[in-house]
C-alpha cells in the first residue's frame, strides 16, 4: 500500500484531486448548461432530421417502384404489341421512360419503324442514340443514312456519312464502304474513289486486297466513261 501511495501523488495530497475534479467541472459545465437551455431545440431538430431520413428513405423506395413497373409496362409493350401499334405506344412510353431504360425502348422504336417502313420515325430514333450514346454513334449513322436512302434522299445520306469525323479507324472503314455504294449509286465517282482508296489503306494485312484493287478499278473505269469529252475529242 505504502508502494501503492508513493506512485500516486494524488492519493498522498486529497486536495490535489478535489482540484483537479473542480477544473474539470467548471471546464464541462458550460456544456451542460448549454445542453440544458437549449435540449427542446435539439430534441425538435434531432426529430427533424429523423423524419427528413424516412422521408428520403420513402421516396428512394417509391422511385425504385416507380422504376420497376416502368420496366415491366415496357417488357409488356414490346411483347405484346405489333406494329404500328407498338409503335406509338414506344413513343409515348419514351415520354416518361427512366433514363437508364431510355437506350433499349429508342432501340426498340428504331426497330418498330423499321418493320412498318417508316424511315421518318427510324430516323428520328437513331438520331437521338447518338446524341444519347457517343460509343453508337457509328451504327446509328449508318442507320441514318439507311434511313434517308429510303425516303429517296441518297444525297443527303451521303453528305451525313461524309461529315462524320473524328471516328476510329474500323468505324470509319464502315463509314466509308457505305459511301462507296451512295456515291456509287449517284454518279459521284471521284467520292466514291476517295473512300475506295481510304478503304484500301486501313484495311488490316490479312484481308483480301485484291477486292478493293478491283473495286478501285472499276470506279476509275466508271468515272473515264463519265468524263465530258475533250473539245479535241468532240471535233471531227
Amino acid at each position: 500500500m505504502a508502494a501503492r501511495s508513493e506512485q500516486n501523488p494524488s492519493l498522498q495530497n486529497p486536495s490535489l484531486m478535489g482540484t483537479l475534479q473542480e477544473e474539470v467541472a467548471a471546464e464541462a459545465s458550460p456544456l451542460l448548461r448549454l445542453l440544458i437551455d437549449h435540449a427542446r431545440a435539439i430534441a425538435v431538430l434531432l426529430v427533424l432530421c429523423l423524419l427528413a431520413l424516412a422521408g428520403y428513405w420513402l421516396y428512394e423506395e417509391r422511385r425504385a417502384g416507380v422504376r420497376d413497373e416502368l420496366r415491366l409496362e415496357f417488357g409488356r409493350l414490346v411483347t405484346s404489341r405489333q406494329g404500328r401499334d407498338r409503335l406509338a405506344a414506344l413513343e409515348d412510353y419514351l415520354k416518361t421512360a427512366p433514363e437508364e431504360l431510355r437506350p433499349a425502348a429508342l432501340f426498340a422504336l428504331a426497330e418498330s419503324a423499321a418493320e412498318v417502313r417508316d424511315p421518318v420515325r427510324a430516323y428520328a430514333a437513331w438520331e437521338r442514340i447518338a446524341r444519347l450514346d457517343p460509343p453508337l454513334r457509328t451504327p446509328a449513322l449508318l442507320a441514318m443514312a439507311s434511313a434517308l436512302a429510303e425516303q429517296g434522299k441518297k444525297r443527303e445520306a451521303l453528305d451525313l456519312l461524309a461529315s462524320a469525323a473524328g471516328l476510329p479507324g474500323p468505324d470509319q472503314s464502315l463509314v466509308n464502304e457505305r459511301i462507296i455504294l451512295l456515291a456509287e449509286a449517284l454518279e459521284q465517282y471521284d467520292r466514291a474513289i476517295m473512300a475506295c482508296e481510304a478503304v484500301a489503306a486501313a484495311a488490316p494485312p490479312f484481308a483480301d486486297a485484291s477486292f478493293w484493287e478491283r473495286k478501285l478499278a472499276a470506279l476509275r473505269q466508271k468515272a473515264a466513261l463519265a468524263a465530258p469529252a475533250s473539245p479535241q475529242e468532240q471535233s471531227p
